[in-house]
């Protein structure tokens, strides 16, 4: 067990590499590379004790990878063999973490077909002159947004090597931020805004910083600027909503809100956010309208069927309330809102004991509302 605990416990990004016995050369070299970048590959040849049950191990590595470069080459399989397997473990770990928290690759050692089950992920050729740094570039963004504190080495050590990367530089300051080394963020986002007075990505990501903050004005000032850089962004447009609405400025709010919408009619946040704000003047039937274009377009966002539920129930309509919050218990059953919610529910149909479990999950998840 030493081993493994050197080679995979640190606090880098954990990326687990899954190959073919036959690829070993090619693989190796990857895994040293990623090493001298920072990162931390588990590699089965230095991680596994001799005699020690290879099945045992790998499971547990693709448990706790933050990463899984499934590496193919005309030799593999797709039929059989142990690489499959470790493609089926790592697509259900995948479907059991967040979304967002693994990050998981196809990466192509040469040409080859890609196996059926990962033809809607997107891949990296790494026979390809710039392969290896899209997928190295892929992973550091991904540490920067989920696992901030394993970003800052290879951020770092790229940086090191290409000073002029404004990329880099916004993503070690979305890594510092993360983290709340607020100094450090604003030096990266700093040092890109000066290299390039233009480069969107570093005004953007300064703004929700400041905001995060509670540096309104700041963050105000840093948002016009990004919409003047990108005005067809709606994204920016929706944040500087998200900034007006905490300056309690909510008609400027709504103007992004729709003004965002108008671009770009799939972003539910935005419904979901102005659903918020008619919801809080009691304008319940528009609020549901807006929360129910939110869960359209985005089916499992969680706070769109909290706020319809909360809509649903102030029109006494209570078994449209219960089913809303059902669903929002389903995508997040940890969320104590929804079980308190819930059970409001649930007592207004006559189910006591179902709202009185609730009322006690609701608790004992530290719900303080």
């Amino acid at each position: 067990m030493t081993r493994q605990a050197d080679s995979y416990q640190s606090d880098g990004l954990k990326v687990f590499l899954c190959h073919r016995s036959k690829d070993k050369k090619v693989i190796k070299e990857l895994h040293d590379r990623l090493r001298e970048d920072g990162f931390w590959p588990w590699l089965d040849i230095e991680a596994i004790p001799h005699g020690q049950r290879w099945e045992d191990f790998i499971e547990e590595a693709i448990k706790g990878s933050d990463a899984v470069l499934i590496c193919l080459s005309r030799r593999v399989n797709s039929k059989a063999g142990y690489v499959t397997k470790e493609i089926e473990l790592a697509l259900a770990e995948a479907k059991k973490k967040a979304k967002s928290s693994i990050l998981l690759v196809p990466v192509r050692l040469e040409e080859c077909v890609i196996p059926k089950t990962l033809s809607d992920r997107e891949w990296t050729d790494l026979f390809q002159p710039d392969g290896y740094e899209k997928l190295a570039s892929a992973m550091r963004d991904h540490a920067a947004h989920t696992r901030p504190s394993a970003a800052i080495v290879p951020l770092n050590r790229f940086i090191a090597k290409n000073p002029g990367d404004l990329f880099a530089l916004v993503n070690l300051g979305v890594a510092h931020g993360n983290l709340g080394h607020l100094d450090s963020a604003l030096q990266s986002f700093d040092a890109a805004i000066q290299s390039n007075r233009n480069f969107f990505p570093a005004w953007i990501e300064r703004a929700l910083l400041l905001l995060s903050a509670g540096r309104k004005k700041d963050a105000l000032k840093d948002f016009n600027r990004a919409i003047e850089i990108e005005p067809e962004d709606a994204f920016a447009y929706f944040q500087r909503g998200e900034c007006y609405a905490q300056m309690d400025d909510e008609r400027r709010a709504l103007e992004d809100y729709d003004h965002a919408l108008r671009i770009n009619q799939d972003l539910a946040e935005a419904y979901v956010a102005r659903g918020f704000i008619a919801n809080r003047h009691g304008q319940h039937r528009g609020a549901i309208l807006d929360f129910t274009a939110a869960i359209d377009k985005q089916p499992d966002i969680l706070t769109a069927h909290l706020w319809r539920g909360h809509s649903h129930h102030e029109l006494k309509m209570f078994p449209e309330a219960l089913a809303d919050f059902n669903q929002a218990i389903r995508i997040d059953p940890e969320d104590s809102y929804a079980h308190q919610y819930r059970a409001r529910a649930k007592q207004k149909l006559n189910d006591r004991a179902g709202a009185q479990a609730d009322f006690a999950k609701a608790e004992a998840l530290g719900y303080d509302g």
